[in-house]
């Protein structure tokens, strides 16, 4: 299963954007764990992520800073054929 993690502030709009995205492109076709983080209530990610929320790590890398984009998310989970990569159930 993988993970992902999404660094936020609550109310950010651009935040609120970066999670539809995950729901409609991984969530109804990957099994994974999708954790929110609030930034603002850890002191250390507020510093080094503050000005680059929304942040998304998939499987602790660093994945995409300020937006996403959802082909390459896609390529993430997906072969060029579209079907899932080994390990993904």
């Amino acid at each position: 299963m993988h993970k992902i993690t999404l660094l936020i502030k609550p109310g950010d709009r651009a935040c609120v954007a970066a999670r539809r995205v995950i729901d409609l492109i991984i969530t109804p076709h990957v099994a994974a764990l999708i954790e929110e983080v609030d930034i603002s209530q850890n002191p250390d990610l507020e510093a080094e992520y503050g000005s680059e929320i929304p942040v998304v790590l998939v499987d602790d890398v660093v994945e995409f800073r300020r937006s996403i984009d959802p082909e390459k998310l896609a390529r993430l989970f997906y072969d060029d054929l579209g079907e899932r990569f080994a390990g993904i159930s």
